[in-house]
Parts: C-alpha cells; sequence; structure tokens
C-alpha cells in the first residue's frame, strides 16, 4: 500500500513538472481597477494551467497538489519570469509598461537571498522595478528569528523601486501582525471581508484598515467584488482600487494588453 501510494506522489510530481516545463502553465491577468478614475491601476498575475486533455484548468485543480508537492516555489518564479517575459516583449513593441502583481509564498520571503533573487531576474529582462509587485500570500504568521529575514528583504526590494504587497489582510491575526513590516506599500483585503461587507461590524473593520493604510502610506485593494452593493460599500468604507469579477474576469495577456491600450488610446 506505501509502495502505491509512493509511487502515485511521484507521478503526480512528475506530472506536475512537465506540465511546468512543457508550457502547460500559463499566465493570465486579473486588472485592478481605480474606481474614481475608471481606469485600470495595474494587474494581477494569475497562474491557469492548460491540460492537453481537460482544457483549461482553473488553480483549484491543481494548486493543492503542487502544494503538497513542494512545488509552489518553482511555480511562483515561473509565473514572475513569464510576467517579465512578457512585458519586455510589449516594451520591445514600444507600448508603455503596466503594473503586475507576482504571488509568492510567505516562506520565500524568509530566504535570505529572496530580494537579490528577484532583482536578478528584473535585470535580466530589464524591467524597472515600478512596474512589479511582490504579493506576500497568505500563509503562517512569521516567527520572531525571521521577521528580521523578511524585515531586511522587504526594505531592500521597497529602496529598488519594488512594490510589497500583503495579501488576504485584515481576517487572521497574522495577517495584522504583519502590518508591523516596514516599507509595505499595498494591503490586499482578505476576500473574506468583500464576503460579509454588508454587515455593519465588517465595514467598521474594513474602514479602520484604511485609515491605519493612509498612515502607513499604503494604497488598499478590495478583492473579489462581485456586486455593485460590494462595491459601493467597499468605497463608503474608503477602498478606491478594487479587483473582481465585477469589472473583469482574469484574461490572457494578449486581451489585458488590447484591454489597457484601448482604455489609453493606444489600439490601432
Amino acid at each position: 500500500m506505501k509502495d502505491k501510494k509512493f509511487e502515485r506522489i511521484l507521478r503526480t510530481k512528475s506530472e506536475l513538472k512537465r506540465a511546468v516545463n512543457e508550457g502547460e502553465m500559463k499566465v493570465f491577468l486579473q486588472p485592478q481597477i481605480c474606481v474614481s478614475k475608471h481606469r485600470i491601476y495595474g494587474f494581477e498575475a494569475l497562474v491557469r494551467r492548460e491540460h492537453p486533455v481537460f482544457g483549461i484548468l482553473s488553480p483549484h485543480e491543481f494548486l493543492d497538489d503542487m502544494n503538497r508537492m513542494h512545488m509552489m516555489e518553482e511555480l511562483d518564479y515561473f509565473v514572475y519570469r513569464e510576467v517579465c517575459l512578457l512585458l519586455k516583449k510589449r516594451m520591445e513593441e514600444g507600448r508603455p509598461l503596466f503594473r503586475v502583481s507576482c504571488n509568492f509564498c510567505r516562506k520565500q520571503f524568509m530566504d535570505p537571498g529572496f530580494a537579490e533573487q528577484i532583482t536578478a531576474i528584473a535585470e535580466e529582462y530589464r524591467i524597472p522595478p515600478k512596474y512589479l509587485a511582490l504579493e506576500m500570500i497568505e500563509g503562517q504568521a512569521f516567527q520572531k528569528p525571521a521577521n528580521g529575514i523578511v524585515q531586511k528583504n522587504v526594505k531592500l526590494l521597497r529602496a529598488r523601486g519594488f512594490t510589497v504587497c500583503l495579501d488576504d489582510c485584515g481576517a487572521d491575526v497574522s495577517s495584522i501582525g504583519d502590518l508591523m513590516i516596514d516599507s509595505i506599500g499595498q494591503i490586499k483585503l482578505d476576500k473574506r471581508l468583500t464576503d460579509s461587507i454588508e454587515r455593519e461590524n465588517v465595514q467598521i473593520l474594513v474602514t479602520g484598515l484604511c485609515q491605519i493604510a493612509l498612515q502607513l502610506q499604503c494604497c488598499v485593494v478590495g478583492e473579489g467584488i462581485e456586486t455593485e452593493q460590494q462595491l459601493n460599500d467597499m468605497r463608503k468604507c474608503g477602498v478606491d482600487i478594487v479587483q473582481g469579477f465585477y469589472y473583469y474576469k482574469p484574461m490572457e495577456f494578449r486581451a489585458a494588453t488590447e484591454l489597457y491600450d484601448l482604455q489609453n488610446g493606444m489600439n490601432g
């Protein structure tokens, strides 16, 4: 029984490595909208798998397996490199660049060489850091010894022009504690806050987070906006940058660039 389980794990890991190496993993972009200006503020890079038999697979159909196989770091760097490559091609076409947020596991921010690796890849593709944001995705809170490494990485990245974002902020104690990290440039609210934004106590919490972000000189992004009521409630709390199906679903890079160019009068 154990041998069969081990064989299944190896087979799954081999299949996922093949998917990454043979181009099955596709980068999609979801627009982030500045509501007051009615303009695209930037994009978040998301990954989809184009399976040769089953077609496009959503994240929940393969990310859990990648996490169990300890392959998330490999996937995060793959997406980051793909974003840099796509932005480089756009730059070579003479088109203006836009900012793209890439997700990284919290564990990677604990790597002493993380800032250097991120910087080296951006320099390899000649992408100015101001067009790249790094989202620290959910996970366990940092322990005290790791906080010094995380702080150093975040400060280095901020000093070099990158934006570091706290993802899924506000619904867990650990994410509130992360606000003590200096040089955070953006806070993305936990989708659970969006889903419950009609409740008065949640609106008080979101309003408070927006006020804290203002003092910390961070911008706030409301994630998972699907209805006009959610949008209105978020705006009432002070959130002006939003992301979600109410505006746009994740789209392929070409469609995202065409949308951005159309908004900025550059098509044709």
